[in-house]
């Protein structure tokens, strides 16, 4: 699997979110709909690092069944 690209020597939340939406199947779209958090704030924080706040993290995270350490963390979760 490719690496991600880094930040000050570190994988971006962004980089991150949109890993974990690729290996679970989600758009941002698809991710918006289920999650209740608009396709712009999701966008912006595919693009963003450390942005968000701890409901929208929370709403987000809850759909792809994934832990906050492993977005802020930059893993990938294996």
């Amino acid at each position: 699997m490719p690496r991600l690209p880094r930040k000050h020597g570190r994988v971006t939340t962004g980089d991150a979110l949109r890993r974990k939406m690729a290996l679970k199947g989600y758009s941002s779209r698809r991710l918006s709909m289920e999650s209740g958090v608009s396709e712009s704030t999701i966008r912006r924080l595919m693009g963003t690092d450390m942005t968000g706040n701890l409901a929208t993290w929370t709403a987000i995270l809850a759909v792809l069944d994934t832990d906050i350490n492993e977005i802020m963390g930059g893993t990938d979760g294996r």
